[in-house]
């Protein structure tokens, strides 16, 4: 008897991109002092004396043996209109991205009346899902690794998802975005 596949769940980012943007009234005004603090700071990751966060971050998952652990996001689209003032192509998306997340089985999903975004979510005609897998961590030079172009891409139309390419000629507004988590049944 074949062993059921896990669920796929997409979770949405802990973003807060729109609190950000707003300007704050009680910004902290720098002394001198931390002011020439934060100019040496900057001086030091130009010339390479001081590390930035993100390459000491690497620097451990490389030591922890994590360097080669990816994340499989998805990004999901509203769609806005068609521009045909841009010549080009797309790519075929991939089949699959693991032996679990599948075209076949994602569109099974998308297509059945299971919860799987973590927020409320109706699409609409022309809705857009773009699924890739990417390195959990930043490249670091003289640690190579393999490079990645698997992803896939569905659209919603005539009230029904389909396995799509999404055009360059089309352009989209971002609605969300998050990582995918495999949970039991």
């Amino acid at each position: 008897m074949k062993k059921p596949l896990p669920k796929i769940k997409f979770c949405t980012y802990n973003n807060s991109i729109a609190e950000e943007g707003l300007e704050n009234p009680k910004k902290k005004v720098l002394t001198t002092e931390e002011m020439n603090l934060k100019r040496q700071n900057e001086l030091e990751l130009k010339l390479g004396i001081k590390k930035y966060p993100y390459v000491i971050e690497t620097e451990k998952a490389i030591n922890q043996g994590l360097y080669l652990n990816t994340n499989i996001e998805w990004f999901l689209f509203r769609h806005k209109d068609n521009s045909f003032d841009i010549l080009g192509s797309s790519n075929a998306s991939s089949g699959k991205i693991n032996d679990i997340i599948t075209s076949d089985y994602v569109l099974e999903l998308l297509n059945s009346n299971e919860k799987i975004f973590d927020f409320e979510y109706s699409p609409k005609e022309k809705d857009a899902l773009y699924i890739s897998e990417s390195y959990e961590y930043s490249y670091v030079m003289g640690h190579e690794r393999p490079s990645i172009y698997k992803y896939m891409s569905f659209k919603f139309e005539n009230n029904q998802w389909g396995k799509n390419r999404i055009s360059q000629f089309e352009r989209f507004d971002n609605i969300a975005k998050g990582k995918i988590q495999l949970t039991d049944l």
